[in-house]
Formats: C-alpha cells, sequence, structure tokens
C-alpha cells in the first residue's frame, strides 16, 4: 500500500502540491500513452522487424530477461504465469517509450 501511494510522488509521477483532480488527470494521461506505446510495439509487422536490428535486438534481450527471471518467487511461479508476461509487455513498452536508452539488461528486476 505504500509504495502505491506514496511512490509516485517519490518517483516525481505526481508534484507534491498536486490535488487528486489533478492527480487523476496525470493517471489517465499516462494510461493513454502506455496504451498507444503498447500498441506501437505490437503491430510492428514482420517486415518492420527485419529492416530494424534495433528494436529486434531489444526485444531478445527482454525476452532473455523475462525468461530468468526467479521463477522461485510466488508472483512469478509456474509455467504461463499471467505476471510473467506483463512484465514482458511492460518492458517492451518501456522500450517502446523510451527508443533512445532501449532495454537494459536488469530492468526485469525493478518491476
Amino acid at each position: 500500500y505504500q509504495r502505491r501511494v506514496r511512490g509516485p510522488f517519490l518517483l516525481g509521477v505526481y508534484p507534491w502540491e498536486s490535488t487528486r483532480l489533478e492527480r487523476a488527470a496525470i493517471l489517465e494521461d499516462r494510461a493513454e500513452v502506455y496504451g498507444r506505446m503498447t500498441t506501437q510495439w505490437q503491430t510492428i509487422t514482420e517486415d518492420q522487424m527485419r529492416r530494424n536490428a534495433l528494436h529486434r535486438d531489444r526485444e531478445a534481450l527482454v525476452e532473455k530477461d523475462v525468461l530468468r527471471t526467479d521463477r522461485a518467487s510466488e508472483f512469478y511461479k509456474g509455467e504461463e504465469n499471467p505476471n510473467v508476461r506483463e512484465m514482458y509487455e511492460m518492458l517492451m513498452t518501456y522500450c517502446q517509450y523510451n527508443f533512445d536508452l532501449g532495454y537494459v539488461q536488469g530492468m526485469s528486476d525493478l518491476i
């Protein structure tokens, strides 16, 4: 609970002096951007993928790190765990959002 409530303030998502309505608007805007970024990487065609080595390489890194996730953790335990897929999608969306940085090995540990 504490991370969810205080985290956005500590990470600079919400200004300290923001009102509840302003925070709701920020959250709505961020959700729209997240949805757009997710759609962008999910709709890349095979032809685009063949011509974009940078995207291909980043996707391979994300896949490797996701596969190496600590499956002893209850949250990621088991085959076909939806939490593992969600982590993959979050990392790929971040790659699309911050394309210049892309993916750095170990980012999965932050989720």
